[in-house]
């Protein structure tokens, strides 16, 4: 629906009425204003995750919306070390990194994995904040809005495959 409404905006947005121009106008920053907002790009990144396991799916949805924040939050509120050719932040990246790893954990403390073992576990989460930072610090060109539920989302993928033939 968020994309629906987004390419309608894009397209005959001053049919929307003056309430819902307002909203969008208050909701985009000024470079989303000409092109797809970030949520409708985060949400479009989900869609091969459909097919996979619930806990895939569930994963990327929180660390697209949880851990993302998380890293913007800290990254403003207390970031200190700017990474090299980017506005973020290290402290923020490491953040986002934590609550990326916490975010797999609880998500197999609710709806575990199934065949796996705890260090397992621990390993898909390991991986899976590690290939947030990465995405955090290296993505310039694609945002890491839709680079970070993809990156995640085929690490957790990879890594159950390669669990399920040991």
């Amino acid at each position: 629906m968020i994309t629906i409404a987004d390419l309608f905006r894009l397209t005959s947005f001053k049919k929307l009425g003056k309430f819902a121009t307002r909203w969008f106008d208050d909701s985009l920053r000024p470079s989303e204003l000409e092109t797809f907002a970030q949520g409708s790009i985060m949400i479009l990144s989900w869609i091969p995750f459909f097919l996979a396991d619930i806990q895939i799916l569930l994963a990327i949805v929180l660390i697209s919306s949880i851990s993302d924040g998380v890293t913007s939050i800290i990254g403003i509120k207390f970031g200190r070390i700017s990474i090299k050719g980017s506005k973020k932040k290290l402290e923020g990246t490491i953040a986002g990194i934590i609550t990326t790893y916490l975010i797999i954990i609880i998500i197999n403390f609710i709806l575990p994995f199934q065949g796996l073992q705890s260090f397992e576990i621990h390993i898909i989460a390991l991986f899976t904040g590690i290939g947030f930072g990465f995405v955090d610090i290296f993505s310039r060109k694609i945002t890491d809005n839709f680079l970070n539920p993809v990156v995640t989302g085929f690490i957790i993928w990879i890594i159950l495959i390669i669990f399920q033939f040991f």
